[in-house]
């Protein structure tokens, strides 16, 4: 008898692992086979021939450059990324959003002066719009009708996709600028903005898509209203920088999905400026210095400087402190984490 038990145990657990690697082989390559039918369809996209869109006059054209989403970087090792736990209706709009919604956006040209205020100074900062306050809520489909500056981005952004929102579900929301550089009626205003897209349509629940953060500069003659230069682009560099947040199902109370991958490219940009022979700033302020004012203003923590691990530990030694070290799995100071 006490052979039989053990003898029904062996088969018994003996299935039960044969069943549980089933599965496993089963959910590798379905990721797999999401991850083939993505590159798939980027390479695709990539040989397709682009139509060439022609400005009129009083608009100038921007060239715009997007590489979707890096569906590799996205999850771990361990349990893989939240996307092949989903149904595919609820994900395509971001498998099948492979290549920008225009290649060549045109722009009035008099709608960039938007950006400037009169009477701002090297280094000064201003706001481009305010951030709403309060909760926003998950379930929105379809952006809200913009004016002004907010129309001019919205505009923008339209190059990458029709369904952007320049009011983000999480805080800080808004945009600002300040003036890195002048000579004479040529201005230089660096920008910073956050804003999202939202890839479903309805009936299915909302697919928020959400960059770390837009940032670029814009070349200006205030006195002649025309733009020189214009670069506009998400932030590269970090290996994580965009926030993806989905419903798995069409039910509106069952919890987000999330994950956080990596975007390759997503920008605009005008012809380059040369500006006349020899020209120069007769005043300006780094890039750097720029560029900080713009995180601080979104971010009041960034007041406090914080370094590299390794510029961290010199400056403790030379100045006999103890080292506040964060670890953290993407970023605080952007809107992917």
């Amino acid at each position: 008898m006490h052979f039989l038990y053990l003898k029904f145990l062996f088969f018994f657990i003996f299935f039960v692992a044969l069943f549980g690697f089933t599965l496993y082989v089963r959910y590798r390559d379905k990721h797999s086979e999401q991850l083939q039918t993505r590159d798939h369809a980027v390479a695709s996209n990539e040989d397709s021939q682009d139509i060439v869109r022609v400005c009129t006059d009083g608009e100038v054209p921007l060239n715009v450059r997007y590489q979707p989403l890096n569906l590799k970087s996205l999850g771990d090792d361990v349990s893989g990324s939240n996307l092949v736990k989903s149904e595919e209706e609820y994900i395509n709009a971001l498998l099948n959003w492979t290549k920008p919604n225009q290649n060549l956006t045109c722009i009035e040209e008099s709608r960039f002066m938007e950006f400037w205020v009169p009477g701002k100074d090297v280094g000064d900062i201003w706001k481009l719009y305010e951030g709403e306050a309060g909760e926003l809520s998950h379930n929105r489909h379809t952006p809200p009708i913009y004016s002004g500056i907010q129309r001019v981005i919205s505009d923008l952004l339209q190059s990458f996709h029709g369904n952007p929102f320049l009011q983000t579900r999480f805080e800080p929301r808004g945009g600002y600028a300040t003036l890195h550089a002048t000579a004479g009626s040529i201005v230089n205003i660096y920008i910073r903005f956050h804003a999202e897209f939202q890839l479903n349509k309805e009936p299915l629940l909302p697919f928020w898509f959400t960059p770390a953060y837009f940032t670029g500069n814009l070349i200006l003659n205030t006195q002649t209203n025309k733009m020189l230069y214009f670069h506009l682009y998400v932030p590269n560099t970090k290996e994580l920088n965009v926030d993806l947040e989905w419903y798995g199902s069409n039910r509106p109370t069952d919890n987000l999905m999330v994950d956080i991958g990596y975007l390759p490219l997503m920008e605009l940009k005008s012809q380059p400026f040369y500006g006349e022979r020899n020209f120069k700033w007769s005043r300006e302020t780094s890039v750097k210095e720029a560029e900080s004012q713009l995180e601080k203003a979104f971010f009041p923590f960034k007041q406090v400087e914080y370094l590299p691990f390794e510029e961290a530990i010199k400056m403790a030694k030379g100045e006999t402190k103890l080292i506040h070290h964060i670890v953290l799995w993407g970023a605080l100071d952007d809107q992917s984490c």
